[in-house]
């Protein structure tokens, strides 16, 4: 058991014991056995708010993940085309990702993540965190968005800020295995070629390389949260994959590259082992109301002898003024 205090209550009801206390020892002397009865009724129903205050709660034994010496930088495509339509069952590319990097996070658990996601340009979306509920929220709102640009997007875009970000992370904790996990669809529409991630493949451990849609490609949405698709000249535009680009963005990672178009088992980014946990004590089962139902059977006597004593007064009054 352990007790998590409600500060405000806990120090009322201090404050009332102990002016009820001396109140008690001051008028015991001269009191009646019904009236030490009560009082000591009211010493135990103060007592009692001191325990409600304390609030005893009970413990449960949890498993819970214990930081490692591992470090993930994730990078995410979010422009137009992982809104195409072509995963499992007719579903946006990101629908996949989201998923899968759900469950990757749970296989890296303790590990420090951090999320670069990228579209027209590239930025910091999650700085690095251990709290997988921020990263499971984040994975359901990503989303994807347009490109503002004519010129078309670039997908290593992110190349130099993941650099920038790895290699903090080596100066930070040098100790650290550091991996790379990069989620799009290599579809390289911008004029010029994508940059190199080889400058990353020195500052990595591990990388792994998740691809999305199909060389039939998938109708795209104007957006993630409308049905409109987008068109051109009334014809509606498709999105492909590229794989030899994200299979070239692995090799030059060190890494490995996944084809993904249905959900299924996820490559082991970590050894196994990289990943811990430890055994904590959380807060469960909460008691302070047994303690209140109890101290409800004492004020139903204080009131039953209030009532008592009322009815002694009008009688000993109505006898006096006859």
């Amino acid at each position: 058991m352990m007790v998590q205090p409600i500060w405000p209550v806990l120090a009322g009801a201090l404050l009332l014991l102990g002016v009820t206390a001396l109140w008690t020892w001051r008028r015991w002397p001269g009191q009646s056995r019904p009236a030490r009865i009560a009082a000591g009724v009211r010493l135990l129903l103060t007592a009692a708010a001191v325990v409600i205050g304390l609030h005893p709660v009970g413990t449960v034994r949890v498993s819970v993940p214990r930081e490692t010496t591992t470090d993930v930088v994730i990078v995410v495509d979010r422009t137009t085309s992982m809104g195409a339509r072509d995963y499992a069952d007719g579903r946006p590319r990101m629908t996949g990702a989201a998923a899968d990097l759900t469950r990757l996070v749970e296989q890296v658990a303790g590990a420090r993540v951090a999320v670069i996601v990228f579209d027209d340009d590239a930025r910091l979306a999650v700085p690095f965190t251990t709290d997988a509920t921020t990263l499971a929220g984040f994975w359901q709102t990503v989303g994807w968005r347009p490109s503002a640009k004519a010129s078309g997007s670039d997908v290593a875009v992110a190349a130099d800020l993941a650099e920038q970000l790895l290699r903090r992370a080596a100066e930070e904790r040098p100790g650290h295995d550091r991996y790379l996990v990069y989620v799009g669809d290599g579809e390289q529409t911008a004029a010029t070629p994508p940059t190199s991630f080889a400058p990353l493949r020195g500052l990595l451990a591990g990388a792994l390389v998740l691809g999305y849609g199909t060389e039939a490609g998938g109708p795209m949405a104007t957006s993630d949260d409308s049905d409109e698709l987008i068109r051109v000249d009334g014809q509606v535009q498709l999105s492909r994959i590229d794989e030899p680009t994200l299979a070239a963005l692995a090799e030059q990672t060190g890494g490995a590259y996944q084809h993904r178009t249905a959900p299924s088992d996820l490559p082991e980014l970590v050894p196994s082992g990289s990943s811990a946990t430890a055994t904590a004590q959380v807060p469960g089962d909460e008691y302070y109301w047994i303690v209140a139902i109890a101290a409800s059977g004492g004020l139903l006597y204080l009131l039953a002898a209030s009532v008592a004593g009322m009815r002694a007064a009008r009688e000993e009054l109505s006898d006096a003024t006859r």
